[in-house]
């Protein structure tokens, strides 16, 4: 009596681990593909493209009938989902898996472009202002209406 229940329990101890490595993979695919949709000039199309590629790359044979759904939300964010199943060794079992993963998208904001200092902004320490406005001026064109405001 004591060695079905043993057996039955090593089995449902493997398929516990099949599940969670299938879990494990779709959030690293998750987060792949939200951060390749998520890159500056990048596309909901190429996340989708990265996630898939992770999955057959990494664990194909790990999470079977894998979708994978790139969504934007509000403009600002990336959101991936991946739905699938884990590999089972209990036939009358199946074992879903569901991940997501969220990214801010990296945009390019005239506002990033100020410099970080207070005292510069408000011009009160002139000689952090004349580095600034020295090595500014060399690398990057100022944006329409920048300045730095007199005290």
């Amino acid at each position: 009596m004591c060695i079905p229940v043993f057996f039955l329990a090593v089995l449902l101890a493997v398929q516990f681990a099949l599940w969670s490595h299938a879990s494990h993979l779709a959030r690293a695919a998750a987060e792949q593909g939200a951060s390749t949709a998520a890159a500056y000039g990048s596309t909901p199309a190429a996340g989708t493209s990265a996630a898939y590629q992770f999955i057959a790359t990494t664990g194909a044979n790990s999470l079977t009938a894998p979708q994978v759904t790139t969504s934007t939300g509000t403009g600002d964010t990336v959101q991936v989902t991946i739905t699938g199943r884990a590999q089972v060794i209990i036939p009358w079992l199946t074992m879903q898996v569901s991940e997501t993963s969220v990214e801010p998208v990296q945009k390019f904001r005239v506002e990033a472009l100020e410099f970080g200092n207070s005292e510069a902004h408000r011009g009160s320490n002139p000689s952090v202002v004349a580095r600034f406005e020295a090595l500014w001026s060399t690398r990057v064109p100022r944006p329409e209406g920048y300045g730095v405001i007199p005290r």
